[in-house]
């Protein structure tokens, strides 16, 4: 048993992101809610080096094939799927930085209206806090129960000020 382990382990990492992930959109699909913003994006990188293990797993397979290792040109498939692969890597890395750069939203835990809520705050230009109902650690409502909007914060367009709107649901 432990054989057949050491043998797939390029295999078990995407397997466990992939069940994560389905149990992740079961659970939303169930109880009206969404992944908060940090288990979302810990699941966003798990997905990027789980596909880059897999990756790594079967060209390792692939180069060690007999019927490969006796073509004339074998140096020449290791050294591409070296390049394919850091190309791969690097840039599947570069592009989740930035992804995760602007995902990325401060969540705090506030009482409005006598009702505990999850504020998520959406400060890219103009400084929007957006609440849903919070649920647990993990999770979070998925309709949104009302907005604030305090305008842009630096004051970059004096012509448009935005004030202290809000829009509340009722309910």
């Amino acid at each position: 048993m432990i054989v057949k382990g050491k043998k797939y382990w390029g295999v078990i990492p995407l397997a466990v992101y992939l069940i994560l992930q389905i149990l992740v959109m079961v659970t939303e699909q169930v109880t009206d809610s969404q992944l908060r913003s940090i288990p979302q994006i810990i699941l966003f990188w798990m997905g990027i080096f789980s596909g880059l293990i897999f990756l790594f797993w079967a060209g390792r397979i692939f180069l060690t094939w007999d019927r490969v290792r006796r073509l004339r040109i074998y140096g020449l498939l290791r050294t591409f799927f070296i390049a394919v692969f850091t190309i791969l890597g690097f840039g599947s890395v570069m592009i989740g930085m930035f992804v995760s750069m602007f995902a990325y939203k401060p969540e705090h835990v506030a009482e409005k209206n006598g009702r505990q809520m999850l504020a998520s705050v959406n400060s890219f230009q103009q400084e929007l806090v957006y609440y849903y109902e919070y649920k647990n650690i993990l999770f979070c409502g998925d309709k949104l129960l009302g907005w604030e909007d305090y305008g842009n914060g630096g004051n970059i367009f004096p012509w448009y000020a935005a004030g202290n709107s809000k829009s509340w649901n009722k309910g």
